[in-house]
């Protein structure tokens, strides 16, 4: 009776102990899956916000170059009206010239 007690209580601890064991490895199972988890959610906006920044940045780039496409729309235009006002002015210079060798004449 003593041993058959014996063998018994030897089976329970072996089997508390298979238990541990069986609980041990799927806690760390789930430990892995839940990093493995965490580390693919990291990485997905990490993605997400890298390209974020590249869009970002070619909305800058565009808009620069629209910034300076008008700069020099806006330029050309200055220049033209300069242009313009120096051959009007020269056209009422020859005018006058004109008018006062007329009036002489």
């Amino acid at each position: 009776m003593e041993m058959y007690k014996e063998e018994v209580e030897e089976e329970e601890e072996e089997e508390e102990e298979e238990e541990k064991e069986e609980e041990e490895e799927e806690k760390e199972k789930n430990e892995n899956d839940d990093k493995a988890d965490y580390d693919r959610r990291e990485e997905r906006p990490q993605e997400e916000e890298e390209e974020e920044e590249e869009e970002e940045e070619e909305e800058e780039e565009k808009k620069e170059k629209k910034k300076k496409k008008k700069e020099k729309r806006k330029m050309k235009k200055k220049t033209k009206r300069k242009k313009n006002e120096v051959e009007k002015e020269e056209e009422e210079e020859e005018e006058a010239v004109a008018n006062v060798c007329h009036m002489r004449g």
